[in-house]
């Protein structure tokens, strides 16, 4: 429903700029009035997501993080709207909301996209130990903050009895054997099913004979 009054927002802003190269407030009495109410109820399902989403954030950032040999992590979301979320109460917030959306027309138009709204939010991620931004960090500590995030996530989804199949695409062939044996120690603590590939078997020699571990060879699989 969101996208659906997002683009009827484009739509109306982009016929108005046509006749005008950009938004003229009062060119169109009709469209402006319709604008106000696809306006008011992006603001109403805005706000939906942004709840969700704080939701969701503060339900992963509560997770036990015991991932031995991995950065312990916090995610937050980043974005115009979201700094009055946690300043403001919500009625004060729909204000400003729709107020920046009237504000913004004028620019939208000329763009062809909206300034406001939860999708111009950015997921961040903090490395906690060093109290820095993923962002900020070596490539390879991105790797393993990537990892982590994917591991958590699994966590939060189970909790919510929803249990993702992991797809992990030559995930340890850079990684070291004191992360690579973590990783291989977690996996096996989730309710999940890994799928795991790699050029080189010796990668996965720790872990090859082990009951709960299924060796499937390229070769075995074109012969069938």
């Amino acid at each position: 429903v969101y996208k659906k009054n997002l683009n009827e927002r484009n739509k109306i802003l982009k016929d108005i700029s046509t006749k005008n190269l950009f938004y003229v407030e009062g060119k169109n009495i009709e469209k402006d009035l319709w604008l106000k109410k696809i306006e008011e109820k992006l603001v109403i399902d805005g706000l939906k997501i942004f709840q969700e989403r704080i939701k969701f954030s503060n339900d992963f950032n509560l997770l036990p993080n015991n991932f031995k040999n991995f950065p312990r992590i916090k995610i937050f979301l980043t974005g115009k709207i979201e700094k009055f979320l946690l300043s403001q109460d919500l009625e004060s917030v729909k204000k400003i909301y729709l107020h920046k959306l009237y504000k913004s027309r004028k620019i939208d138009s000329i763009k062809g996209s909206i300034s406001y709204g939860p999708n111009k939010s950015d997921l961040k991620v903090i490395f906690l130990k060093k109290k820095k931004l993923a962002e900020k960090c070596s490539t390879g500590e991105q790797k393993i903050i990537l990892i982590s995030l994917i591991i958590q996530f699994c966590k939060l989804m189970n909790n919510k009895k929803n249990f993702p199949i992991l797809l992990l695409d030559e995930i340890v062939a850079h990684l070291d054997n004191k992360i690579k044996t973590s990783l291989f120690e977690e996996l096996k603590t989730l309710e999940n099913q890994a799928w795991m590939t790699g050029s080189d078997i010796n990668l996965f020699s720790s872990i090859i004979n082990d009951k709960e571990v299924i060796n499937l060879e390229i070769e075995d699989l074109l012969k069938q």
